[in-house]
């Protein structure tokens, strides 16, 4: 469960920090196909092993009302993929969420493109207990 605002995850390497941030944004965006265009599909990444079914439920609040979304996707294609949005106030089908396929714009009021950019910035930590001495770069050096 996490807090209401932001919530930090400050954990070495392989706990799953990256994991869970690419399982939010399935649940709020799906998964891109394998295309024609080149590079890394985290479909084809997470896809398991064994070829089963892999996806999940997410529980989002949203002015009072929490909603769940489930995914599951199938290995390459989008017509493989299920979803569904639950109101659990009322326990129906949220229509209205269902109709856009990304519920990130209700939730969040951005697209998928807008989360892509936003998210793919990386930040750069600078621990200066960490450093013992500073070694000036090539440029620098006269």
């Amino acid at each position: 469960i996490l807090d209401k605002g932001i919530n930090q995850f400050i954990y070495e390497n392989g706990w799953g920090k990256s994991t869970l941030a690419v399982f939010i944004k399935a649940m709020l965006y799906g998964l891109e196909e394998k295309g024609k265009r080149k590079g890394f599909f985290e479909r084809e990444h997470y896809y398991p092993w064994n070829n089963g079914r892999f996806g999940g439920s997410i529980i989002i609040e949203q002015e009072g009302k929490n909603y769940k979304i489930t995914r599951y996707f199938g290995f390459q294609k989008k017509s493989e993929d299920t979803f569904e949005v639950l109101n659990l106030e009322s326990n129906l089908s949220a229509e209205s969420i269902l109709k856009c396929s990304e519920p990130g714009i209700f939730f969040l009021g951005i697209d998928k493109e807008s989360n892509r950019k936003m998210a793919g910035k990386k930040t750069r930590c600078y621990r200066p207990e960490k450093r013992k001495h500073h070694v000036p770069s090539r440029r620098s050096r006269r």
